[in-house]
């Protein structure tokens, strides 16, 4: 399996890490990413009540 992240990838891990203000998206793409991210257990998305928050896991901690 290729554990590598990609340029985007890194740039919304950090994103994340800081706190991932939606009013200041990293990339135009941040969701999608956000979600491919979370596919690979690097962060955890929550979807609740129309509001949108990632949180950075212990695997996508080390990648930073």
């Amino acid at each position: 399996m290729n554990r590598k992240v990609n340029d985007a990838q890194l740039a919304v891990l950090r994103w994340v890490s800081e706190g991932s203000d939606t009013a200041t998206p990293v990339t135009p793409t941040f969701k999608t990413t956000a979600s491919a991210l979370s596919n690979r257990k690097l962060v955890t998305i929550d979807r609740r009540r129309g509001r949108w928050h990632a949180s950075l896991t212990e695997l996508g901690a080390y990648y930073l």
